[in-house]
């Protein structure tokens, strides 16, 4: 047995391991049959584990329960989705319009992809935010989060104030997500615009509010040249330049 202090065994890291390779295998095959059922259809772990090519035993192992179940799935669902938004809001490389045409976009695709999975986030908590009211506040956090971090970057280097973009990010995802959600279920009021319609309008939009807050402090920004080059410019002298992805 390994006692308190000294690390794990290399059996239990590669059991540990074969766990976590087990669970992502499940929720895969969760997530493919949700998105491939009418809405609301009930699904079995029985059909779960034959996707995932375990048995129904394997299942209750690494979940107590169906709720539980549903619960990890919501977590992995806002775990892929917020990587990919990340991943796209990286500000070293692209135009401004550029950087928030790339994330919105992929949303819009990914949310057009998997209406069901957005639907689920929808329906309560996850596993890993599990007094959060649903998975989309917490995918919500999480990105406003990280918008919040490159902010403070920015401000660092600029000594720029950050307080005028305190509430953008909220704003921005709260508008881009409610629009796209609209979009995907063919509401009234959107339905018949196409993706790149649908997208442009929102990088738009979220470029007026940003232009906004900066154009409040006396800022101006070219949304169309470099954002790199366009943050150098704002460093004051002897200040050091920001780094990627800050």
């Amino acid at each position: 047995m390994t006692s308190a202090g000294q690390p794990d065994s290399g059996y239990r890291l590669r059991w540990r391991e074969h766990n976590s390779q087990r669970r992502d295998l499940i929720l895969r095959a969760a997530a493919e049959l949700v998105e491939e059922s009418a809405p609301g259809a009930p699904i079995s772990v029985r059909h779960i584990a034959e996707r995932a090519g375990l048995v129904k035993s394997v299942v209750y192992r690494q979940f107590k329960s169906k709720d539980d179940l549903v619960r990890g799935l919501r977590g992995y669902v806002v775990e892929s989705f917020a990587a990919e938004l990340e991943a796209d809001l990286d500000v070293s490389a692209g135009t401004l319009r550029g950087i928030l045409r790339r994330a919105i976009t992929s949303a819009a695709v990914w949310m057009e992809d998997n209406p069901r999975l957005v639907d689920l986030l929808r329906s309560g908590p996850s596993d890993t935010a599990p007094d959060a009211p649903d998975a989309v506040a917490e995918l919500r956090h999480r990105v406003v989060t990280r918008a919040h971090e490159t902010i403070d970057g920015i401000a660092a280097v600029t000594r720029l104030d950050p307080e005028p973009f305190a509430r953008i990010p909220f704003v921005m995802f709260t508008t881009v997500e409610a629009t796209l959600t609209s979009w995907v279920r063919g509401e009234e009021a959107i339905r018949g615009s196409s993706r790149a319609q649908v997208v442009e309008s929102l990088t738009d939009i979220t470029w007026f509010v940003l232009d906004g807050a900066a154009r409040g402090m006396g800022v101006t920004v070219d949304p169309d040249a470099e954002f790199a080059t366009v943050l150098a410019t704002l460093v004051p002298d002897g200040a050091a330049a920001p780094s990627g992805g800050s």
